[in-house]
Formats: C-alpha cells, sequence, structure tokens
C-alpha cells in the first residue's frame, strides 16, 4: 500500500505473491485508489484457507475505476480448493478487473472460473491455467455450458488460445485410486470457425479432447503454432490424438510450429511428417522417466532422427529427454531435410 501511494502514477507493472485470500481487499483498494496508469497486472497465490472475505468497506461502491492502459491481467491459483466458499469472492475480483480494463490484450485466469468477457472487444490471448488441481476436482469445478458460452464470446477475435499448466514441466499427480478409465473428459467444443487463431496450445489433453478442433482445423487458415501435450500422469492422451488425425487423413498445411509434449510411440512421427508437411521448428519433449505401467520407457532417438527425414521444411529439431534412463546416441549423422539446429 506504502509503495502503491508513494509511487501511484509511476508505477505500470504491478506483480504481487501473496499467501492467500486476506489479502485481496487490499488488492481492490490498490486498483480502486492508486495506480490510474497500470499496464501489467499480476497476481498469484496459493489461496488454500476456507474463509470468505469482503473486497470493499460497506457502502463502498462495488466496482473498479476504469484502467484505460491496462493490457494484461494474470491470475494464477498455485493450489486451491474449488469447493470452499472463497473461490466466489475471486471470480469478483476477476470480473472486476475484466470490467475496468476494455483494453485488455492478455488474460490469463485458473480453471473453472468463466469471467464475462463481452466487452473485452481486444482481448488476443486466453489461458486458462490448471495448476496443484485433482482431476477429481477438475470434473466437479468444470461446468461445460459456461466455458463454452466464455469462450464463443471471443472466438472470433483470440489470435492465441493456450489450455495448460502454469509449471509447464512437471507432470501433475492425481491422488491415489483416481480412475481415469471412469473419468469424464471435459464436454464442450470449440467454434467451427476462429479465423484469427494463430497458436492454440493443449497440454491437458486427457482433460480436453481436442479433435474437435483439429477437425476444424481448415476454418483457422492463420494457425502457426500447435502445442500438444499431458500434464497428468498415467495415460498416453497425446499419442492416442496422433493417431487419431492419421486414420482421418488430416492434412494440417498452415502448422510452421509443432510441440509435441510426452508422446510414447515414436514410430507415429511418420505420420506426423504426412499430416504437418510444412514444419519448420519441431519440439519434442519427455519429461517422464517411466510409463503408467512402472516402466521405463526409452525414447528411440533415432527413430525420431529418421522420422525428421520426411520434413522437407524442417529447419530446427528441438528433444528434451530426461535424465534417467541415460541415453544413447549413435554416431552416425542424420540430416533432417535443412535442419540446422537439433
Amino acid at each position: 500500500m506504502y509503495v502503491c501511494d508513494k509511487f501511484s502514477n509511476r508505477v505500470e507493472i504491478l506483480d504481487l505473491s501473496i499467501c492467500d485470500e486476506r489479502c485481496l481487499p487490499s488488492v481492490c483498494q490498490v486498483l480502486k485508489n492508486r495506480c490510474p496508469n497500470l499496464k501489467q497486472l499480476r497476481i498469484d497465490g496459493d489461496f488454500t484457507d476456507a474463509c470468505d472475505v469482503n473486497l470493499f468497506q460497506r457502502g463502498e461502491e462495488q466496482i473498479l475505476p476504469l484502467k484505460p492502459n491496462l493490457t494484461l491481467f494474470t491470475l494464477t491459483c498455485y493450489s486451491y480448493d474449488p469447493k470452499i466458499q472463497f473461490v466466489k469472492t475471486l471470480a469478483n475480483v476477476i470480473q472486476l478487473v475484466v470490467n475496468a480494463s476494455p483494453n485488455l490484450r492478455e488474460v490469463t485466469i485458473p480453471w473453472g472460473f468463466y469471467p464475462n468477457l463481452a466487452n473485452s472487444k481486444c482481448l488476443e490471448s486466453l489461458h486458462i491455467s490448471l495448476n496443484e488441481v485433482d482431476p477429481y476436482e477438475i470434473e466437479e469445478i468444470q461446468n461445460d455450458s459456461r466455458l463454452s458460452d466464455m469462450l464463443h464470446q471471443v472466438n472470433d477475435q483470440l489470435v492465441g488460445l493456450s489450455l495448460g499448466t502454469v509449471q509447464n514441466a512437471l507432470l501433475l499427480v492425481p491422488r491415489e485410486g483416481y480412475d481415469f478409465g471412469n473419468s469424464s473428459p471435459v464436454g464442450f467444443h470449440l467454434a467451427r470457425r476462429m479465423p484469427k487463431l494463430r497458436k492454440f496450445s493443449n497440454r491437458i489433453v486427457e482433460m480436453f479432447r481436442c479433435s474437435d478442433f483439429l477437425q476444424n482445423i481448415e476454418m483457422m487458415p492463420f494457425l502457426e503454432t500447435l502445442v500438444l501435450g499431458r500434464d497428468l500422469q498415467e495415460l498416453r492422451g497425446v499419442d492416442e490424438i496422433l493417431r487419431r488425425i492419421f486414420k482421418k487423413q488430416m492434412i494440417l498445411p498452415s502448422v510452421r510450429k509443432l510441440k509435441i509434449i510426452e508422446v510414447y510411440d515414436p514410430k507415429l512421427l511418420d505420420g506426423v511428417a504426412t499430416a504437418f508437411p510444412n514444419v519448420e521448428r519441431l519440439e519434442i519433449a519427455r519429461w517422464a522417466e517411466m510409463g503408467f505401467d512402472c516402466k521405463l520407457d526409452r525414447l528411440e532417438v533415432n527413430v525420431v532422427l529418421e522420422a525428421c527425414r520426411r520434413w522437407n521444411a524442417l529447419k530446427r529439431l528441438t528433444l528434451t529427454l530426461s535424465k534417467y534412463p541415460v541415453q544413447s546416441f549413435s554416431r552416425g549423422c542424420y540430416k533432417a531435410g535443412n535442419c540446422s539446429n537439433a
């Protein structure tokens, strides 16, 4: 409060790491009375206490003044229980900021929150982040109709859409006894037309099935970057999606950058080369050391490199492998199209 008061007109970037939801009223006071020239706002916290808080003092107007310069807003929940009361408070904070910021271009919100984006006419990038939430809780808090409604408000203007975790490297581990076989994937469908979309990232393919999105790829002529991955252990959802693409003989010529996370069968890359003929940058990442059957899974690097021969447009290849088991590389020289960096 002191710093924001002392330098109120000069603060353009406010990055807050708070311990719990009891700090949110102070955040609202800063946004209401200080920092009129704010351009970027980031808030992160654990949000694990089961307490409800009043964001404003009694009698205060429940609104924030306009923040016309604010273009980036990120709210990250590293760990929270979606069933406790404070979630409503957190949802109010998100909506207050969105309402006060008509020029937002990039927004990150946690899974399970559905702000009204009807007036966010400048929004270009939307990130829906899933962090330390158990899959059981994902099923409990997901609301397919509200999620669809929120996305449909900005379908025609989104340039980037991302679904996944913030940590981007660590696999989430469900609590013991979770039955993936009887789990309920997210049931909503993306709009058939997203004409401006250039980047789509789905790192939670177990919970959000994106086959319908890929089928409608012809309606997204500008899509250049595609990320498919799995952040939950024990399933091989990426392999299934790739096999579905090959079975339907899909060709996705607009994709130039392709990232595949936790693919187990490198032989599938032969089909990937056919489905994505114009890929210039390919990244394959394998963080998991063992498969769901608790056996070591070796990524056969030679198979990956052989598959890359079919990419005539490939200029850069990045392989990310786990430290164990130790990978052994052949002494042979591989050339993947025009690949200059591997």
